[in-house]
């Protein structure tokens, strides 16, 4: 006649390796994980024309065309015969990759604050290919000009 079978406790788990890869894993993550700080910049679109209200000719408008070969400074009434009869191009080497002149940038910008003390409003316009950080280099560098600069910075469409 066969042995009756025993009663067999049942055996104990080991915890213990899955605890010792829980304790390396999460400093693991923790350090992998990406942290990320978020800032913004403070900017406007430009405004709608009213059709019915004819705009104002002795208004001053000035912009900057952001283009991977250079930056172009135009506008209208700005003070500067210069700017108001052509525009003033800044170039820089074949592809910029987000590297411009911005001391000469300032230096042409600080001629119309010279001569507009008064006016506030600028209208950056980035073609598609341009980096994110080459325009807020560029506008960082048209607010931080002597006589307040020109804070009131507007992003039109890109001239694709």
């Amino acid at each position: 006649m066969p042995n009756p079978p025993r009663d067999r406790k049942p055996a104990e788990l080991n915890l213990l390796p899955v605890m010792n890869l829980v304790t390396i894993l999460i400093p693991l993550l923790l350090i992998s994980a990406q942290f990320t700080q978020l800032s913004f910049v403070d900017t406007t679109l430009p405004g709608i024309v009213d059709s019915v209200t004819p705009p104002n000719p002795n208004a001053t408008r000035l912009s900057v065309a952001i283009a991977r070969n250079g930056l172009s400074i135009f506008g209208e009434n700005t003070g500067v015969e210069k700017i108001d009869g052509e525009k003033i191009t800044i170039p820089c080497a074949a592809d910029c990759a987000g590297n411009y002149d911005l001391e000469e940038l300032a230096r042409v910008l600080g001629q119309v604050k010279d001569a507009r003390p008064a006016h506030r409003g600028l209208i950056l316009v980035p073609d598609d290919a341009v980096p994110y950080h080459a325009v807020i280099g560029v506008m960082d560098a048209a607010r931080d000009l002597d006589g307040g600069g020109f804070p009131d910075a507007s992003i039109a469409g890109g001239r694709g």
